[in-house]
């Protein structure tokens, strides 16, 4: 069959990587479509949102000094609030609620597999007889 060493740590391996997919042993498999939005990606987004509201209160700034009348007020008042609400959604934080992510049904493979243990009156894993004649 090929190398029995070589085949236990593969075994091994595989029993490792499915212990540690599922720490609890309940046989619950999660889906990775649900969980959350990495810390990472959420910071990301959050500094964009900073930084395209501080944009916008930028030219609000740069619109107060070239235009007059209505306009210029509005500008004045854009840029007065803005900040509040840059530091606001900077702050929103997306919901990291527990029981968020669900379970899937894992898949059972039927496919038949050659096992390594040799039976008491049958053939071996390498297909020899293990009757003595």
């Amino acid at each position: 069959m090929g190398n029995p060493r070589r085949t236990r740590r593969i075994v091994d391996a595989m029993a490792r990587a499915r212990k540690s997919t599922d720490p609890d042993g309940d046989g619950r498999v999660f889906s990775v479509t649900t969980a959350p939005q990495s810390a990472a990606l959420d910071q990301s987004a959050r500094m964009r949102r900073y930084l395209w509201t501080m944009g916008i209160r930028t030219a609000c700034f740069i619109i107060a000094v070239v235009a007059s009348g209505p306009l210029r007020w509005v500008a004045v008042g854009g840029a007065a609030v803005l900040p509040y609400f840059a530091v606001v959604l900077a702050n929103a934080v997306g919901p990291r609620t527990r029981g968020s992510v669900g379970t899937v049904t894992p898949y059972v493979d039927p496919t038949q597999r050659i096992t390594t243990t040799a039976h008491p009156n049958g053939p071996s894993a390498d297909g020899a007889s293990s009757t003595q004649e």
